[in-house]
């Protein structure tokens, strides 16, 4: 069975891609995107440039477990409660 290769998420996305405004977290950052490999990778950009579309699968040697506040984001009046 031939081993598969995956290159890390570093390797697509660099720091310099962060605005500066976000410069304190490029370093943690860093060490989180080379340890996520990415596959099924596409890209479709528009004739002109103006639109575009990217997809991705996420892998991980481990398992990956994050919460993210959604109905905060999405429901402001859920703040409240």
């Amino acid at each position: 069975m031939p081993i598969k290769y995956y290159p890390s998420l570093s390797s697509v996305i660099t720091l310099d891609d962060f605005p500066e405004y976000l410069g304190f977290i490029k370093q943690g950052l860093q060490g989180i995107f080379d340890k996520i490999y990415i596959k099924d990778f596409q890209a479709h950009i528009s004739p002109r440039g103006e639109s575009g579309f990217y997809g991705l699968s996420i892998v991980s040697k481990r398992r990956l477990q994050f919460e993210i506040p959604i109905a905060r984001i999405c429901n402001p009046c859920s703040q409240r409660l």
